[in-house]
């Protein structure tokens, strides 16, 4: 597909540039839930992830651990959302987007409440691997969900292509031109 670059914006081949879709585009109640959805994922993954680092000194002290301990708490969530990637991909493709983003939601949030009881190291590295695991399952939906491109004859991709501009020029396929 060819693409004409101008300073204003940049021109799909079917005659109408990426912005024109845009104000186009009426901002449905799909649109605001989605939103919703993918705002609450990534602050519950951000407070999860920080949490550890703002209160490292506190759970050392508590806990009596050194700094290579700390460091191993902080990474617990990143090394459970390996495996969970995996697995939350396979089970995606098998019960659906929508229905793994609610089991991975409803399944995530009693870890961290257990992990502030959590009575030793090995108990609040393994809720925190775990938290990964179940975690990952939102981020694989929100993701996939994110990835489309637009195309002329499917609305409902063109918010997707939203989500990403950043103030960058699209070319018509909703990728990045690498200007």
């Amino acid at each position: 597909m060819n693409s004409k670059t101008t300073d204003n914006e940049t021109t799909a081949t079917a005659g109408q540039s990426v912005g024109h879709w845009f104000q186009q585009m009426p901002l449905t109640r799909v649109h605001w839930v989605a939103g919703l959805v993918l705002f609450f994922s990534f602050v519950i993954e951000s407070w999860e992830m920080m949490i550890i680092i703002f209160n490292s000194g506190s759970i050392g002290a508590e806990f009596n651990l050194g700094t290579a301990q700390i460091g191993r708490l902080i990474s617990a969530m990143f090394l459970g959302m390996i495996p969970g990637a995996l697995l939350w991909g396979k089970l995606v493709d098998r019960f659906g987007r929508k229905t793994c983003l609610v089991w991975s939601l409803a399944l995530y949030w009693p870890l961290p409440l257990l992990s502030a009881f959590a009575t030793g190291f090995e108990m609040l590295w393994w809720l925190r691997a775990v938290g990964g695991v179940v975690l990952s399952g939102a981020l694989v939906v929100t993701f996939r969900r994110t990835r489309g491109r637009p195309g002329p004859h499917r609305r409902h991709h063109r918010f997707k292509c939203l989500l990403f501009t950043r103030k960058r020029p699209l070319n018509g396929r909703g990728a990045h031109d690498g200007s």
